[in-house]
């Protein structure tokens, strides 16, 4: 918080400065940037790291700063989180979270959803491979060593558990299962299903 007044008082940087590189836009590769957050202004910086995960949100019009800091890299850090709060600072309901399903899904669906798929090079691991298994009447995401349940959210769509990913599952014209897109935070991954070897 002390960072985040100075910063934004001219202590550290002029206005001249502070002008030229809070731009628009979430490429800026000074790691701030602005948007829209629950109807206000907010400047954003945000950053993860195995084991951590942390989010600014300085709302400049309102004189408010949301920080989260998370010793987890999970993505509900950076979103749904900063939202849903400053959902409620400005007096707001926050969105609901998914319903969640404990049921099992039928065998039919869960091999329908098995199979091995890639992601493309925007992934954190440009083209990395992953396999989708039937577990205990869900699905289990392998990547490598990696393992992750995935908890059935509705039709076709799961939370991934290690990351707090959500999960769609994408089907061409005639039903059939093609892809899945991941989102993490903010950012959507899609991902094609692979033929059989």
């Amino acid at each position: 918080m002390l960072f985040d007044r100075a910063l934004n008082s001219g202590k550290i940087l002029s206005d001249s400065t502070r002008k030229k590189y809070y731009v628009g836009g979430e490429e800026n590769t000074y790691g701030w940037y602005f948007r829209d957050l629950a109807g206000h202004r907010a400047m954003s910086g945000k950053g993860h790291s195995p084991g951590f995960a942390a989010e600014l949100d300085d709302f400049p019009d309102d004189g408010v700063t949301i920080i989260i800091l998370s010793n987890s890299n999970s993505a509900v850090t950076q979103d749904p989180i900063p939202g849903a709060i400053a959902r409620i600072v400005f007096g707001n309901d926050p969105p609901k979270p998914p319903v969640l399903s404990l049921v099992p899904l039928p065998q039919s669906e869960l091999a329908a959803y098995a199979g091995d798929y890639q992601y493309g090079h925007e992934y954190f691991r440009p083209n990395a491979k992953f396999s989708l298994r039937p577990h205990s009447g869900s699905l289990l995401m392998q990547m490598d060593e990696m393992q992750s349940p995935l908890v059935p959210a509705g039709h076709d769509e799961f939370i991934e558990r290690r990351w707090f990913g959500s999960i769609k599952i994408t089907r061409d014209a005639q039903g059939k299962v093609i892809g899945l897109v991941t989102r993490y935070g903010i950012r959507n991954f899609p991902a094609k299903k692979l033929g059989p070897k």
